[in-house]
């Protein structure tokens, strides 16, 4: 992936409050852990060229990936992430020949493999399992990001993710403050007991005191509530993109001073030269037209958690659009 388009697609993260910060060199390099090992996709070349319906569908060269991931606890995110999940998982897939983005929204409660591993390091084995648990199952950080991207890339048959970038609670106040304040459309009603000015269409600005309820909360007495927690996340999205984009354009090097302050909450598989080409990230973008994408499926109310499974035929179809071409 060349820089420029890599720090496009980062621009597209912040809504979640994950832009900002230099590669954070977590527990796992600290004390030698091949990190490298877990791996971004699953070990095959399969899905370069495949098959369906006796078309022949070719992988486009010209699509990168980024995976974000955000993780359900608050503080420094170069630390050790025993108890962390994986709340939020949205790939972003830029397409450079058409210059759309698409972002695939996974639930957390997916069902799929899960690797597990013990506390050196070493593969246990692979369960059926919440994608949530994919960051905690390998420790969390560097390690976690990885092992979710395996998670992902082999729901999608072995489509590889390029990079990650992953962050905690503490980060979402903060890119909010970036901007200032961001004016939302409220897609549904979950939050009108708390804030009654939040209902169903109204127009509300939301500031450091209430936008993490906003993307994150959800009612854990209410099944499968996280369907439409992502509404709010997706309709945070849609507004804070512009507005961070006319910021940037305003004052690049002011906002590059404000990203900096993002630095411990973020890990990311990027390198620091990498973002330094972000003046140039706007260039033949249209951040007005991004394409929101849910994989449809089945929620069913599990022992311990909500579960999805994927519509696997409706998902693989979308697949198909998303990343192949055919000849």
């Amino acid at each position: 992936m060349d820089k420029k388009t890599f720090i496009t697609i980062l621009v597209v993260l912040v809504f979640f409050g994950a832009v900002g910060g230099y590669l954070a060199y977590d527990y796992y390099q600290q004390n030698n852990y091949d990190v490298e090992s877990f791996g971004l996709g699953v070990e095959h070349t399969e899905y370069k060229v495949v098959e369906e319906g006796g078309v022949k569908y070719n992988f486009n060269p010209r699509i990168d990936t980024l995976l974000y991931i955000g993780v359900d606890e608050s503080g420094e995110i170069d630390a050790p992430k025993a108890k962390g999940r994986a709340d939020t998982i949205v790939l972003f897939v830029l397409n450079k020949d058409t210059k759309k983005i698409t972002a695939i929204s996974f639930s957390r409660d997916t069902m799929c493999d899960v690797r597990s591993f013990d506390s050196q390091g070493s593969l246990m084995g692979t369960v059926n399992q919440h994608l949530a648990y994919a960051y905690q199952f390998a420790g969390g950080g560097k390690a976690g990001c990885q092992n979710v991207c395996w998670s992902v890339s082999n729901l999608m048959g072995g489509i590889p993710i390029e990079e990650y970038i992953a962050a905690d609670i503490s980060s979402i106040t903060r890119a909010n403050d970036l901007i200032g304040s961001v004016t939302v459309t409220v897609p549904n009603d979950d939050l009108a007991q708390i804030y009654p000015e939040m209902v169903t269409g109204a127009r509300v600005q939301l500031t450091s005191d209430n936008v993490e309820k906003f993307v994150r909360y959800r009612d854990r007495e209410t099944s499968f509530s996280n369907n439409s927690r992502r509404e709010r996340q997706q309709a945070y999205l849609n507004a804070y993109l512009p507005k961070f984009a006319q910021c940037l354009k305003n004052d690049t090097a002011g906002m590059w001073d404000k990203l900096m302050t993002l630095e411990s909450y973020t890990v990311t598989s990027v390198t620091r030269n990498e973002y330094l080409d972000m003046a140039n990230v706007f260039s033949g973008m249209d951040y007005n037209n991004v394409e929101f994408y849910s994989p449809k499926g089945s929620d069913r109310e599990g022992e311990l958690h909500d579960e999805f499974y994927l519509d696997s035929a409706a998902f693989r179809k979308k697949i198909l659009e998303i990343f192949y071409v055919t000849h």
